[in-house]
C-alpha cells in the first residue's frame, strides 16, 4: 500500500514538472503546445485563443463603457452649466431691479433739489415781507411747505414770523423744525 501511495506521488510530480517545462517552454515560444489543447474537451476551453468576435465583443464594451463615462461627464456639466445660467439670471435681475431703485433715487435727488431751490427762492421772498404778512401766507400752507422755507431764513426772521404766528401753529412748526 506504501509503494502505491508513493508511486502516484511520484507520478503526480512528474506530471507537474512536465507541464512546468511545457509552460517554460511555450512561455519562450520554442513550441506552442497550447495549441494542441484548444481541441481537447474542457481543458481546451481554457487554452483556446480568443477569437476575432470575443476581441470584437470586448473593444465594444470597452467602448460602452467610455460612452457611458463620457455621457455622465456630460450630463454633469450641464447640470453645472445650469446652474451657472441660473445663477446669471438671477445676477441679471437684481442688477435691474438696482438699476430701477437707481432711477428712483436720482428722480427723488432731483426733486429734492428742486424743492430746496424753490424753498430758497420763497425764503427770500418771505425775507423781504413784513412777519405779519408772511404768516398770513404761511398759514395756508402745509406744516412740510412752512418747514421748507423756515429752513431757508436766518434765525432772526424766522423769530419773527413764530411769533406773528397763533400758538398752536407756532408749537407745530416748531416740533417739526426740531424734527419730533
Amino acid at each position: 500500500m506504501a509503494r502505491i501511495v508513493s508511486t502516484k506521488i511520484l507520478i503526480g510530480a512528474w506530471l507537474v514538472i512536465f507541464i512546468g517545462i511545457m509552460f517554460i517552454v511555450d512561455m519562450f515560444n520554442v513550441f506552442n503546445w497550447t495549441h494542441r489543447l484548444e481541441p481537447v474537451p474542457v481543458v481546451g476551453q481554457y487554452f483556446a485563443e480568443s477569437t476575432e468576435e470575443e476581441q470584437i465583443n470586448e473593444e465594444t464594451y470597452l467602448l460602452e463603457q467610455q460612452v457611458s463615462d463620457l455621457e455622465q461627464q456630460l450630463l454633469e456639466a450641464n447640470r453645472d452649466l445650469t446652474d451657472a445660467l441660473n445663477e446669471n439670471r438671477n445676477l441679471v435681475n437684481q442688477a435691474s431691479s438696482l438699476e430701477g431703485r437707481l432711477d428712483e433715487v436720482e428722480a427723488q435727488n432731483k426733486e429734492l433739489l428742486a424743492q430746496k431751490m424753490s424753498y430758497e427762492e420763497l425764503a427770500d421772498y418771505y425775507s423781504g415781507m413784513r412777519a405779519e404778512n408772511a404768516v398770513k401766507i404761511l398759514n395756508e400752507l402745509t406744516i412740510t411747505e412752512v418747514i421748507g422755507i423756515l429752513r431757508e431764513m436766518n434765525s432772526d426772521q424766522v423769530a419773527r414770523i413764530l411769533s406773528e404766528m397763533e400758538s398752536n401753529r407756532a408749537a407745530q412748526v416748531t416740533r417739526s423744525l426740531l424734527g419730533n
